[in-house]
């Protein structure tokens, strides 16, 4: 219904003043095109921002087999986060999933970390989490385990 009256409004206008309201409907769809590119751009900037932050998990006993010096334990996943956007990361919350191999089905449970570890522009951190519990066996299958980012904090 609204716009139904705005229609009719409009049709009054463009019949009694038809130079001045195509003008300023010109102006109106300039303005708010401006406006609108403006927060695309905005948005659009942020994302890539975070878009430039990766997360990798694995086994800690891969990490294990393959660098002496990581210190996980039993049941652990090392999980690393690099930081190449250009700004300082304060935050960042993510979930970790755990597929069979050549399965499609996340058989981990529910679960997302935060990690308040500050990442400066090129660096990166890793550390060792608690592998979350499985919803069923994976039947001697390799698991594949992946990560993926929920919400990214950067310092203001």
């Amino acid at each position: 219904m609204p716009w139904v009256i705005l229609a009719i409004v409009l049709c009054v206008l463009v019949w009694f003043w038809p130079r001045n309201t195509l003008v300023g409907l010109a102006v109106v769809v300039v303005v708010g095109g401006l406006i609108g590119l403006a927060v695309w751009g905005y948005a659009a900037y942020g994302e890539r921002e975070k878009a430039l932050v990766a997360i990798r998990v694995e086994p800690a006993a891969e990490a294990i087999a393959r660098d002496a010096k990581i210190a996980c334990g039993e049941g652990e996943l090392l999980v690393s986060i690099s930081n190449g956007s250009g700004k300082t990361v304060t935050n960042i919350r993510f979930n970790v999933a755990a597929y069979r191999e050549g399965r499609s089905t996340n058989i981990a449970k529910g679960n997302w970390y935060d990690d308040d570890h500050i990442i400066n522009p090129g660096g990166s951190v890793a550390t060792c989490w608690k592998a979350p519990g499985l919803t069923r066996d994976p039947g001697g299958d390799p698991l594949v385990w992946k990560a993926g980012i929920i919400n990214l904090e950067f310092a203001k």
